[in-house]
């Protein structure tokens, strides 16, 4: 009788033991998953890790004897051998991540690059020389947590290219309280802040998160210019061949907009940093082209957009070895005056671009003699099977006096001038630089909302040369690609039969036969 409630009493102390034992053991496989899977220890898997610790300390005290009879005993060799290697090979791992951890390196497979930073916007964080603390405020659990996700991993890109930017993810819904003391008061936002300024973004995005970076560390606004009241495209305009997409992607790269009229100025202003002049339809009076030209000889900035069939302001470009001619690029592959431009000369301003498109574009080159210190040079040519149409009003049809391709379609020209402001010493230059286009609708809302053209990139980059803010080319939004595969009937029933069906039932009619040999 005594002896079978012995046996009782121990069987109670032996399930408790083996209890504690599983459950150590889960907790540590549970608490190392944790670290390996956040690269440190957060205080969910060091609860998880202590708890596993105590529970093994429990099962050592219950079933310490036996575990070393077990231990000892021959017939285990095989098991602790087997133990052994498993727990070199989880050692292996913690290590390998170890040193993943602190040696971060990806490859973005995507054609778009979606998970990689642009050259343009390495370029601006690495020469940053203030601090940029950024703030993403996203819920990270749940639902809403695909949106922080995101946010993180974009961040932590601009961390891994410069120590100047620190960001921290915050949690409403986890830590009210730390939200409530830094006067949150929306959710799915980006606060950036440098030198007591702060920008916020309300967009998962680089252009986005770039721009607002750009305007905390650069408070000075350079101001771009507009030319109006010749017929010039407007940029308060949204409809589709205005330019209201040009003047907010500028402000997104912290300039300032305006409009100029000449008629009511005696000069161009002190502060303008670049002056457009998109596609004048009438001329420019004698008066007017002489305050330009004076503008441009004292180290000035124009972006110059003439469009077939409107008058040409010869004071603005003949001085500066630019030759316009009086046609329509007709491109055979496309017509109607459409001129399609898939290669680029090489320029700071051409760099990266694919394809753009010019509709009714005339031609605009080098002169055959350039003015001494002007550096003249085409930025976008068509192919070789394109013509300048000189009948402008049709029919457009190759003749002998027709221009032949390859035809420039934009130039670039730059000089060096000498200052003669009694501030700067008598050897400092400022450099006079100039854009012209044979087109001006490139700059269109429409052409800025097309898909897989690089009209907008081509403005902003011409622009921000102008400006001389090279570093601030425009950062093109990235789009998942979504790739669809379309099966017919047929195909769809057959991968059902076969993945449904076929594998699984042989993989179990496998298994039968194989008992029922062995049986």
């Amino acid at each position: 009788m005594s002896s079978r409630i012995h046996h009782t009493e121990l069987s109670r102390r032996d399930h408790l033991g083996i209890t504690l034992g599983w459950v150590s053991l889960a907790l540590l496989v549970v608490g190392l998953i944790g670290y390996l899977g956040n690269n440190t220890l957060v205080l969910w898997v060091k609860i998880a890790l202590g708890l596993g610790v105590a529970a093994g300390v429990g099962y050592l005290a219950i079933r310490g004897k036996a575990a070393k009879a077990v231990l000892f005993n021959p017939s285990t060799g095989a098991g602790i051998n087997t133990t052994a290697l498993t727990l070199i090979v989880l050692a292996i791992l913690v290590m390998v991540n170890y040193i993943a951890g602190r040696h971060k390196h990806q490859i973005d497979l995507t054609r778009q690059h979606l998970y990689t930073l642009s050259p343009q916007t390495k370029e601006v964080v690495k020469n940053l020389k203030d601090e940029v603390q950024i703030t993403a405020i996203y819920q990270l659990a749940g639902r809403r947590g695909f949106e922080g996700q995101r946010a993180r991993d974009l961040l932590q890109q601009y961390k891994d290219v410069s120590p100047k930017i620190k960001f921290e993810m915050l949690d409403p819904v986890a830590d009210p309280a730390k939200a409530m003391a830094k006067g949150v008061q929306t959710m799915d936002v980006i606060w950036v802040e440098s030198g007591g300024r702060k920008e916020t973004v309300y967009t998962v995005g680089e252009q986005e998160v770039s721009s607002a970076i750009l305007k905390v560390t650069r408070p000075e606004k350079k101001k771009v210019y507009f030319l109006f009241g010749h017929g010039e495209r407007d940029i308060e305009s949204y409809e589709r061949d205005g330019l209201s997409d040009a003047k907010s992607l500028l402000e997104k790269l912290n300039y300032e907009t305006s409009k100029l009229i000449l008629q009511t100025v005696k000069e161009v202003p002190a502060d303008c940093s670049v002056l457009v002049v998109a596609g004048p339809k009438n001329g420019l009076p004698a008066n007017e082209q002489k305050m330009l030209a004076k503008y441009l000889e004292n180290g000035g900035k124009m972006f110059l957009m003439l469009d077939p069939k409107t008058p040409v302001p010869t004071e603005l470009v003949s001085p500066w070895g630019v030759e316009v001619g009086n046609n329509i690029v007709i491109d055979p592959r496309l017509g109607g005056g459409q001129a399609l431009v898939e290669k680029f000369e090489f320029h700071q301003i051409t760099k990266d671009l694919q394809i753009a498109l010019f509709p009714l574009a005339r031609s605009v080159s080098p002169a055959a003699t350039l003015p001494d210190g002007v550096t003249v040079l085409s930025l976008a040519k068509t192919p070789s099977m394109a013509w300048g149409e000189t009948k402008l009003d049709g029919p457009y049809q190759q003749d002998a006096d027709d221009m032949t391709g390859p035809i420039s379609l934009a130039v670039v020209a730059q000089k060096e001038q000498m200052t003669d402001s009694p501030n700067q010493t008598d050897d400092k230059k400022k450099s006079t630089r100039l854009v012209v286009v044979g087109n001006s609708a490139f700059a269109t809302n429409a052409a800025f909302q097309a898909v897989n053209l690089s009209d907008a990139v081509f403005f902003m980059n011409s622009v921000n040369w102008l400006a001389e803010e090279e570093a601030l080319v425009n950062i093109p939004p990235k789009e998942p690609e979504r790739n669809t595969i379309t099966l017919m009937d047929s195909t769809s029933r057959w991968i059902f039969l076969t993945t449904v069906l076929i594998v699984p039932f042989g993989v179990l009619l496998s298994g039968v036969f194989i008992w029922w040999r062995r049986r």
